[in-house]
């Protein structure tokens, strides 16, 4: 069920720990005035929602929910390159059979069929089955070509509010053995829907039969969870039937026929699935592994929540120089919710279902050198300090790691008579001269500093300028981040971050920024202390437990870091 909050292509995003990129700030801390977040894309592991491909001229395409439908291409599935808004213009036809639709255009599906493209997308509004799908055609997807041109077709299918038990959003067209074009779409009401098409590849032959569905509506009340009917309840019309995006495919005797079920667009509380079923006939019935019909509630679920996704979701699959690959959008963990590309390599088993591998991805961390310069958040405090998340980031990606975190070291202060060395702003003169990641990790110390003097904040306002001055000066072509202390209610910790976001804003740094509630570092919660920090009492101090469970966070910011450093 899409909502009305989809981002386009391109969407602006916060990590688990309000994660500000390069361009941006996006200070999270009590009381403290909400930024303007100015998006930088990640190129490696772009935003996007919706996904589906094609192949032309060498290039990868991907389609997705947008403005004039969101584009993106690659030649290589590893980094992406974020284009324009393919419709040429909003077509008055939506504009009069879809009340409120504004070009903001879901769910397209892409196939090339003897020399064609073909293109369908979906025009609706949250939460209401007032829909229609529409097609366009082109020649190519090249947009440099001179057979470049997106050619409107008008209305395929259109559903009517309160006369239409289904939805018509979420295409998807396969060509059969015999060459006869079938599309197949739904959400929720009474779930997927497939019809033959004409050999225009644009008029319905019959009325559509339903294929899939989440729940029976005679078992309903039993079936569906607490959550789902709350769920259900922000789209009343809709029901609690929670299913959606279908994708046909065709591998050996079957067809498969994918699809979503429960609830997308939530950010972290999605819980996204996708389940497949089979038939020897495209018109179906899709069986299930256990074979019950999908028609019936069946379906074999092959992605869901993991350690890198709360809900996986419209999926899609295609086949290039006889490797399957599985795509979709992920609501990532590391990223608070993020709606993220996923692709994985697709194998059929020796009992021809379809298994899932390794996720395709970029690794832009991979040989590169990182200096890190801090307290005792980078020291580990009491620990072996390679057991930090930097430390395990670094091992597992193959960089070179330089630590210089030093217990109880300020970036403003010179802390040598108590043992604990010059200030960061001055210390950062030892540092290796060579680096293509520079992280600050500090303030912890600083903060115990503010409001011993008239002018402590200040202090530290023109020492931290100070040291990513040196730094930038140092490391002329590396980039330069700084990652913030956890929250703590304490006077001081405030400020510091505060000012942290204030500083690196104006410096062009970008910030992780752990002070604010999403963080998943639970300060203040005495049982999550006992299980991830260096003591009950300890607020400053993860230990291998709570590395391993902050590493994915700041794994995600490094690797963005890096990403902006290979794209200079």
């Amino acid at each position: 069920m899409k909502t009305n909050l989809i981002k386009s292509l391109c969407i602006a995003t916060l990590a688990a720990c309000a994660f500000s990129t390069s361009t941006n700030t996006f200070a999270q801390g009590p009381n403290q005035q909400q930024r303007r977040f100015r998006f930088a894309p990640d190129l490696t592991n772009p935003d996007a929602h919706d996904p589906v491909m094609a192949r032309c001229d060498g290039k990868y395409y991907i389609f997705a929910t947008g403005m004039s439908i969101g584009c993106m291409t690659s030649t290589d599935m590893l980094t992406w390159t974020p284009g324009r808004g393919v419709m040429p213009e909003i077509p008055q036809w939506a504009r009069d059979s879809v009340p409120g639709y504004n070009g903001h255009t879901w769910a397209p599906d892409i196939q090339e069929y003897k020399g064609t493209w073909y293109m369908y997308y979906s025009c609706s509004t949250f939460g209401r089955n007032g829909s229609a799908i529409g097609l366009m055609t082109n020649k190519t997807l090249n947009p440099e070509s001179p057979d470049y041109k997106w050619v409107d077709q008008g209305v395929v299918v259109r559903s009517v509010q309160r006369k239409t038990n289904w939805n018509a959003i979420d295409p998807n067209m396969i060509v059969d053995e015999k060459g006869n074009p079938w599309l197949t779409w739904g959400s929720f009401w009474d779930g997927i829907q497939l019809v033959q098409l004409d050999k225009d590849f644009k008029t319905p032959k019959g009325e559509p039969k339903t294929v899939a569905r989440r729940y029976l509506r005679r078992n309903m009340a039993q079936l569906v969870s607490p959550e789902d009917q709350a769920r259900a309840a922000q789209a009343p019309d809709a029901g609690a039937n929670a299913i959606e995006a279908p994708f046909l495919i065709h591998e050996g005797k079957y067809y498969y026929l994918f699809v979503s079920w429960d609830y997308c667009c939530k950010g972290a509380n999605s819980n996204y699935k996708v389940a497949v079923g089979r038939s020897k006939k495209v018109e179906g019935p899709y069986l299930d592994k256990d074979g019950k019909d999908m028609a019936e509630g069946g379906g074999t679920i092959i992605a869901q929540r993991d350690n890198q996704f709360y809900g996986i979701g419209h999926s899609s699959a295609y086949k290039f120089d006889g490797q399957w690959y599985f795509m979709a959008h992920g609501y990532s963990v590391a990223e608070n919710g993020a709606s993220k590309l996923v692709i994985k390599k697709m194998h059929f088993d020796a009992d021809e279902w379809p298994v899932l591998d390794e996720r395709v991805q970029a690794d832009p961390l991979k040989g590169k050198t990182i200096n890190v310069i801090g307290d005792s958040y980078v020291a580990n405090h009491r620990q072996d300090p390679s057991l930090t998340w930097v430390a395990k980031v670094a091992k597992a990606h193959d960089m070179t790691y330089n630590n210089y975190g030093r217990n109880g070291a300020s970036i403003a202060y010179d802390r040598s008579a108590q043992g604990f060395g010059r200030a960061l702003a001055d210390r950062y003169t030892e540092m290796a001269p060579d680096a293509d990641i520079v992280l600050i990790v500090a303030g912890h110390n600083d903060a115990s500093m503010i409001g011993t003097s008239a002018d402590s904040l200040q202090t530290f306002r023109t020492r931290l300028e100070s040291l990513i001055t040196g730094l930038k000066q140092k490391y002329p072509n590396a980039q330069i981040g700084y990652v913030t202390p956890w929250y703590i209610d304490r006077p001081g910790f405030q400020q510091v971050v505060r000012t942290v976001n204030e500083v690196c804003m104006q410096q062009n740094i970008p910030v992780l920024d752990n002070y604010n509630d999403r963080c998943v570092i639970r300060v203040r919660d005495t049982e999550f202390r006992r299980q991830y920090f260096q003591g009950e009492n300890d607020t400053a101090h993860l230990n291998a437990a709570g590395h391993d469970l902050y590493m994915p966070v700041g794994e995600m910011f490094l690797r963005r870091m890096a990403a902006a450093l290979n794209n200079k």
